[in-house]
Order: structure tokens, then sequence, then C-alpha cells
């Protein structure tokens, strides 16, 4: 059975980070899905899916009420669209948002 591993990377200096990153690509490029090699890299994203995810929970977790499922909707998506993802814990103060 395939197992996999989640990492993100926190890049603080692109050029110091380029070498990795080109391995990165290679790695990637190479990966078949139908002959998959023993391990290999399968997705990358330029994002922090890890953070994306943090603030889906977040949002869904501040209410059980059904009735206020269309407004965690609107809230998701607008936490996702926003220019940078909010801080954790910041997403309840609206002005720390990227959108203003």
């Amino acid at each position: 059975m395939t197992k996999f591993i989640t990492v993100v990377y926190a890049i603080n200096d692109p050029k110091a980070f380029k070498e990795q990153q080109d391995q990165i690509a290679k790695l990637h490029n190479a990966y078949d899905p139908n002959n998959p090699p023993a391990w290999g890299i399968s997705a990358v994203s330029h994002s922090d899916e890890i953070r994306r995810l943090e603030i889906i929970e977040e949002i869904s977790d501040q209410t059980s009420d059904e009735s206020d499922s269309f407004q965690i909707v609107f809230d998701i998506r607008d936490a996702l669209a926003a220019d940078q993802l909010p801080a954790k814990g910041s997403w309840f103060d609206r002005d720390s948002i990227g959108n203003k």
C-alpha cells in the first residue's frame, strides 16, 4: 500500500533554496504514476497547503449550527482567496486578512 508524507518548506532565501527546488522539480517530473518508483514526489504545491487545511478546520470548528453552513462556506472561500493566507488563529480578526 502506498503511503504519503507531506513536507512544507519555509523559504526565506529563494536563492539559497534554488538547488533544492531544482531537485524537487526533477523528481516530480520523473514520477510516473503508472510505474511508480520505490519513492518519489507525486505532487508539488507552491503554497502552504497545510496552512490551508488549518484555515478550513479553524473556520469549520467555530460552529456546529447547521444553519450557519452557508456562512462557513463563504468564510472558507474568503479566507482561501485572500492575497496572503491569514496567520494561525487570526481568521476572526478580519482586518488581518490580505484582501481587506
